[in-house]
């Protein structure tokens, strides 16, 4: 009998499907069927099976920095803008934030990061969890500063699922392990996961000819540069020779302690087909205080192209391309000028020296009053980097010193 063929659930196979067209007679004389009919039912017949409905959909907000927040209810309390980081596993709560909405610790622990530290911790034990649709009993909640965001969403609590990051819609969608069927236009990326964290394979071009393989984590918790690499492989590998330029940023980084960071523009990132060009890799200027089998985190600014498919049950990881794919990379501060704290009341932390910020007179210490005439307290550190992170122009900052409103001009310099 004649057959036509449709892909079946298992890649690179396919099944056997009868021709209904083929053989038909009535009365002893054969049907003719048009050619436009039997192309109809073709395509009809090899389109994939109707992919499952996601178990939950959880509603989430994309931030300037391309990191996914999510409101999450702890005990009853909230609801809490939380982060989503594939690169952790716990459930952590800034201390203030939870004091206010009356959440009280009943235990201890300690934390470490990527930062030089392990740090004491409370924690809630035995807690309700509720992220929209989705509920979960009997969690343990880490309280520590952080600042903003004010919580921190590990994915420990969805090691069940199949987890899918839809940093277009912005939403995060959870499948059951035994309905989830990957599409045909997701592409598999090689991937270990590690106490349920992803680990995968990059490869980075430092520049033009000179290329490096690392293992780095996908850590969605990384927002505005695409990578971090830690200081054990930047020394070990001579990173900062092999480089083109190399410069000091205006900011530190806080994770388990604060630690200085150096940046350099790298010729090309790639996980497994796709590449993207000109990217800033931020480099860790500190040894964490255990050891951590990957070389660098990867984080949202690369991801915010797919649609990000991680499958911790059946540990595998997949990307589909969404319209942000030859989106270039994102700026880079040309200022010098690093400014730290909360609407109303930003303080000048860095001045980096014969930057821009330093020739324009800003001193730290100072008390930023406003930028471009917008008030500070109508401001947020994401509207600052903006302003400070346009490649030319100048920007008008107003600040306090001592007794004294001092206004200044910032005429903005590419570094990298």
């Amino acid at each position: 009998m004649d057959s036509l063929e449709r892909n079946s659930n298992q890649p690179g196979k396919s099944e056997a499907i009868p021709d209904p067209l083929a053989g038909c007679a009535v009365h002893g004389m054969a049907i003719e069927v048009s050619v436009w009919v039997r192309l109809l039912i073709l395509v009809y017949l090899s389109a994939p099976a109707h992919a499952a409905e996601p178990r939950y959909t959880l509603t989430a907000r994309r931030s300037p920095d391309f990191r996914l927040l999510t409101p999450v209810r702890i005990n009853g309390a909230g609801p809490f803008s939380c982060m989503f980081d594939s690169g952790g596993t716990p459930l952590s709560l800034d201390t203030a934030a939870a004091a206010k909405a009356g959440l009280k610790p009943n235990g201890q622990g300690e934390t470490a990061a990527e930062g030089p530290l392990v740090t004491a911790d409370q924690r809630i034990f035995n807690a309700a969890v509720d992220i929209g649709p989705f509920s979960a009993s009997s969690r343990t909640i880490v309280l520590r500063p952080l600042g903003d965001p004010e919580c921190v969403l590990g994915t420990g609590i969805f090691l069940s699922f199949v987890v899918q990051v839809d940093y277009s819609k912005p939403e995060i969608r959870l499948y059951s392990a035994a309905d989830f069927r990957p599409a045909p236009n997701m592409t598999s990326v090689p991937v270990t996961y590690v106490n349920g964290e992803p680990v995968i394979p990059v490869r980075l071009e430092l520049k033009p000819g000179v290329t490096i393989d690392a293992k780095f984590l996908l850590d969605t918790a990384v927002g505005y540069w695409p990578i971090g690499i830690r200081k054990g492989f930047t020394d070990t590998n001579d990173l900062t020779h092999k480089m083109g330029k190399v410069v000091t940023p205006p900011l530190r980084a806080e994770s388990s302690g604060t630690f200085d960071l150096l940046a350099a523009r790298i010729a090309s990132l790639s996980v497994g087909p796709f590449t993207t060009q000109d990217d800033i890799a931020i480099l860790f200027r500190s040894d964490t205080p255990i050891a951590l089998p990957w070389d660098g985190n990867i984080g949202s600014e690369f991801f915010r192209r797919f649609t990000l498919t991680l499958d911790y049950p059946g540990k595998r990881l997949f990307l589909d391309p969404n319209g942000e794919l030859r989106q270039p990379p994102a700026p880079f501060d040309c200022s010098g000028l690093g400014i730290g704290g909360a609407p109303g009341a930003f303080k000048v932390r860095t001045v980096l020296p014969n930057s821009p910020a330093e020739v324009a007179g800003l001193k730290v210490g100072d008390v930023l009053l406003s930028i471009d005439d917008k008030p500070s307290a109508q401001l947020d550190t994401h509207q600052i980097r903006a302003k400070l992170y346009q490649t030319t122009g100048k920007v008008a900052i107003r600040v306090r010193r001592g007794d004294a409103d001092v206004s200044l001009t910032v005429e903005l310099k590419p570094v990298l």
